[in-house]
């Protein structure tokens, strides 16, 4: 048995050392092969392997069946417990692979299950991951809710992906322009920096350092951060564009430094890779890089074709809204004011509901400059509540607490916290049996 479960940890450990992946399917095709193997030791092989093929980035439909086949509808957590690794090899493999939903049924029973035993380690993580899905999905504040449980959690202890949740957090900030505070984010003190050199989560600060540094347009610096973390992917095997995807900033960066050649050598093996692992997200994401260094007379098609595939993979509204509005100012350019006008508009209007700042205000200067009228964005009243928002009030009127509605709708009580407060501010009440009349439209007004 001790042998058995020792084979399964050199899987885990083998995902992250480059170590080929034949060699690791037939390790684990020995093991799965004896008749005695079953309940932790098969889950944790069959997570670890969906993992692995998840950023070799061959077949996108393994590496989901395995993560399934894995999970089992939850059967995974009554076989490994909270604190095994391979439950987040999972959730990577499904969320890299782009199935959102199937990686928030997942979360949903880690997270009742966690709060249900105290389980500390798990529930940080399981926040982290949620964070992610929420940035993917284009809910910014949920996102950062989210993800400020988890770095909360860093201070008693917490460390699985750390760094990880950092990326996060500079990715909302820069989507909102707070250049500054996603630069403080990640301005870590020597004693952390080497704690963390030569883990390959810290990945994740390369990743954000080159974000931020093509957002403070230093090419050169974004590069230099991207170089490195494409160096550190390659030792671990890992091609999957969803996993921090290094050769887009690569390829922005090149083309600002006029490197043309190499921008676009970039992405194209981006969008190689995407195509090759069949994920509509990830091809989305790859086109979207393709039109920006391509002929302008070609941009628009390219761009149709991004947008036909974020459409297709359903559930990735922040980069769905990106593809919008760069597809707006492409046929802006062109001329195609009419056209560019309808699209702009769904493009704003998908970045207003996500909370990007940025992306908005481009959707709305682009809108205007084609004679468009954007819609008014309501700061007060019900009109201006995001569905997220919208969602915890409903459930607050029928007078759950703020633990219940955490529970109904697998967030953390912060995140209600965090929608109230903005409920509160945009209804112009103070107290919780004030949202009723909110919501029909009374007048209420403040005390003084």
């Amino acid at each position: 048995a001790l042998a058995r479960e020792l084979e399964a940890m050199w899987v885990g450990a083998a995902v992250w050392t480059g170590t080929s992946t034949d060699a690791v399917r037939g390790r684990i095709a020995a093991v799965l092969g004896r008749p005695d193997v079953g309940g932790t030791v098969e889950r944790t092989l069959l997570a670890n392997l969906a993992g692995m093929e998840m950023m070799r980035c061959e077949n996108c439909e393994r590496a989901v069946g395995l993560a399934r086949r894995a999970w089992e509808d939850g059967e995974m957590l009554r076989h490994v417990g909270l604190g095994d690794p391979s439950l987040w090899a999972v959730t990577g493999a499904l969320l890299n692979s782009g199935e959102i939903p199937a990686v928030e049924r997942v979360l949903e029973q880690i997270l009742v299950r966690a709060r249900r035993v105290g389980a500390f380690d798990a529930h940080a993580t399981a926040n982290y991951v949620a964070a992610c899905v929420a940035h993917a999905r284009g809910r910014l504040p949920e996102a950062e809710a989210a993800v400020d449980v988890a770095l909360d959690a860093h201070r008693d202890g917490w460390e699985t992906f750390y760094p990880a949740a950092l990326w996060v957090r500079v990715q909302c900030r820069l989507e909102r322009g707070d250049v500054a505070g996603a630069r403080a984010t990640v301005n870590l003190d020597s004693t952390t920096e080497v704690y963390w050199a030569g883990s390959p989560v810290a990945l994740a600060l390369s990743a954000a350092r080159a974000d931020i540094a093509l957002a403070e347009d230093r090419p050169g610096d974004a590069l230099a951060h991207a170089e490195v973390q494409g160096r550190e992917l390659e030792k671990i095997g890992c091609r999957n564009p969803l996993f921090f995807g290094w050769r887009a900033c690569a390829a922005i960066a090149c083309a600002r430094l006029d490197r043309i050649v190499d921008a676009r050598e970039h992405a194209a093996a981006d969008l190689a890779a995407a195509r090759t692992y069949g994920t509509p997200a990830a091809i989305g994401r790859a086109l979207r890089v393709e039109a920006m260094l391509g002929r302008p007379k070609d941009a628009i098609a390219v761009l149709e074709a991004a947008v036909a595939e974020l459409e297709r993979a359903g559930d990735w509204g922040l980069d769905l809204a990106r593809a919008y509005v760069d597809l707006g100012t492409a046929l802006r350019a062109a001329g195609e004011r009419v056209r560019a006008r309808d699209v702009l508009r769904t493009g704003l209007d998908l970045a207003t509901r996500s909370d990007a700042t940025v992306l908005a205000a481009r959707a709305r200067d682009e809108l205007i400059a084609v004679g468009g009228r954007p819609r008014r964005t309501e700061l007060s009243g019900p009109g201006s509540l995001t569905p997220s928002e919208r969602r915890v009030v409903d459930l607050a009127v029928e007078g759950r607490t703020n633990r219940q509605i955490a529970e109904t709708l697998f967030v953390t009580r912060k995140a209600v916290e965090y929608h109230l407060a903005n409920a509160y501010r945009k209804l112009d009440v103070r107290r919780r049996d004030q949202l009723a009349g909110a919501l029909r439209g009374e007048s209420l007004g403040r005390t003084p």
